[in-house]
């Protein structure tokens, strides 16, 4: 309760810039936007690598998550048979990781139509779950077990000898507790990445977050309960997700709850691997990786980065790999994914709360009064929390037993120093800007014009549609291109009556591009440079 909390204020400042800055890049691209023009480079390169790494260990994550429920499955299928290998539990997730990268090749429209049914059936699923177990179990715990009680399992004593001396057992059994929370709390500005994909994204990607956190803290909080009262003794289960479904609904009962189970799993890893596909194509268009050139072209015919996928799920399989050279790495993927999200959200919350704040100014979507107290409680709290994932779960830390997570993240960083070194700093220069001096003015929103429309636009409305056909001349920007009809005038409209009508992702191509219309006739001839407040001739085609 008190981790869900915390998110859901840490949510609401994010969603705030998001209705700022509605992009692909999400907080990549909020950390660039917010700070000084001259941090933009650094801080976006720090943000996007810590998201890339949370996005890519979260996709692990969901494969794990999906293979080990493919083995309760099959023990609860067949009790007496052999338990799946981790080499076929890692073979399982891969071939998952194949199958949800294929899924993601699909055009935006399908993936949001599955994206609708992915949230039906996480909450339908939630439910069955926790009703089937609070309804059939015939032992079930009582209050003072499930909210008093709690158990320590870390080995953590509270001598003169313990590595934390004076800290009291329950703290840190409490404090090692929210990293669960953390994790299912992960990944909640995935809305935002497809902004750019989306309509009146200044509205829809802070109101996507929102319903996020909300969902996730109450449906949560649901599902934990149902599990608790449904298992009056924890400590005698051996792999207590199995056993509380088998043990309160039966053989049979017990694995139709685990193929609900599996089927939420294989609709949270789609909709994880299709985010991160985006934030890697975000990262490689503006040159943040190494190889990114050969990353960032998009495929023309569905508009998706085919080759940010396939990198995605090369990097997803052998992130997989680890379970296969020590048993406790595993643990090191939640712990990772949650770490690289964390620190990712506080960033640009960090920056808006200090140097960005005299430059802050509200979205569609703000908190009014409550803004920046609510950024810096949501920045204090991302940044303490993430230092826990580093924490030993068990004591005493062996080779065997040791937190793993500081490994991988001090290895994912080592590279992008490295390559920061030796390539970045000399060629990345961040996102481009809403504030450079050659940036077209931002869209007016429906919701907040500045006033009423001018008269050249009144009468352009009973003119009849300017048909404004925006393509890219860069393999980069496919994303941005787009086909429209535009209710500006067929004789004088100045090109910021045009700009306004257009969705956010356009204007915002405009400033990652050229920052400027070439105008041509129907025929292709006649092309001419236009700047902020050229007139736009009848009947031509503006390209960006």
């Amino acid at each position: 309760i008190v981790g869900s909390s915390f998110c859901m204020i840490a949510g609401a400042s994010m969603a705030e810039i998001s209705s700022v800055y509605p992009s692909a890049g999400s907080v990549y691209h909020w950390a660039g936007q917010i700070g000084p023009p001259e941090w933009s480079a650094i801080t976006s390169y720090i943000c996007g690598w810590f998201n890339f790494l949370g996005n890519l260990a979260g996709d692990a994550a969901f494969s794990n998550g999906f293979a080990t429920c493919i083995t309760y499955a099959m023990s609860i299928a067949d009790p007496n048979g052999e338990p799946l290998s981790v080499g076929a539990q890692v073979g399982i997730s891969i071939a998952v990781l194949a199958v949800w990268s294929i899924i993601d090749l699909a055009r935006s429209d399908v993936q949001g139509w599955m994206n609708n049914v992915a949230v039906f059936w996480q909450i339908f699923g939630s439910l069955v779950i926790v009703i089937s177990l609070l309804v059939l179990s015939s032992d079930r715990a009582n209050g003072n077990f499930v909210f008093l009680q709690g158990i320590d399992t870390t080995n953590y004593t509270q001598t003169s000898e313990a590595p934390y001396p004076g800290m009291p057992v329950p703290a840190y059994t409490v404090v090692l507790g929210i990293t669960s929370c953390l994790f299912a709390f992960t990944g909640y500005e995935a809305g935002a990445h497809m902004a750019e994909e989306t309509r009146d994204a200044r509205t829809a990607a802070p109101r996507g977050i929102m319903m996020t956190v909300v969902c996730c803290a109450v449906f949560g909080l649901i599902y934990i309960l149902g599990m608790l009262f449904a298992t009056p003794d924890i400590t005698a289960l051996d792999v207590p997700v199995q056993e509380i479904f088998q043990g309160a609904a039966g053989q049979k009962g017990g694995l139709g709850l685990m193929v609900l189970l599996i089927i939420c799993f294989f609709f949270a890893g789609t909709a994880s691997t299709t985010v991160t596909s985006r934030i890697v194509f975000a990262l490689a268009r503006d040159g943040a990786l190494p190889l990114s050139s050969l990353i960032r072209p998009v495929y023309a015919g569905t508009h998706c980065p085919v080759r940010s996928i396939f990198v995605v799920f090369l990097l997803d399989s052998l992130f997989m790999l680890l379970p296969l050279v020590n048993s406790s790495a595993l643990a090191a993927i939640t712990g990772t994914c949650t770490v690289g999200y964390q620190v990712s959200y506080a960033i640009p919350i960090i920056l808006r709360c200090t140097v960005g704040r005299s430059r802050w100014r509200p979205g569609v979507w703000n908190l009014g009064a409550l803004s920046f107290p609510v950024a810096v409680v949501a920045a204090i709290w991302q940044v303490a929390t993430s230092v826990i994932f580093f924490l030993p779960y068990v004591f005493p830390a062996t080779a065997d037993n040791m937190n793993w997570t500081v490994v991988v993240v001090a290895g994912t960083l080592a590279i992008a120093a490295a390559n920061w070194l030796l390539i970045a700093r000399h060629t990345f220069r961040g996102p481009k800007r809403a504030d450079s001096s050659d940036a077209p003015p931002p869209p007016a929103d429906s919701s907040s014009a500045a006033g009423p429309p001018s008269a050249a636009v009144e009468a352009a409305a009973t003119a009849g549609p300017l048909d404004l056909q925006v393509e890219s001349d860069d393999d980069d920007y496919h994303d941005h291109a787009a086909t429209m009809s535009v209710s500006a005038a067929r004789a004088g409209v100045a090109r910021e009556a045009a700009l306004a009508e257009m969705p956010p992702a356009l204007v915002a191509s405009l400033g990652t591009s050229s920052r400027r219309l070439d105008t041509a006739g129907p025929d292709g001839s006649g092309g001419q440079r236009s700047g902020p407040g050229t007139v736009l001739p009848d009947s031509r085609v503006y390209t960006v």
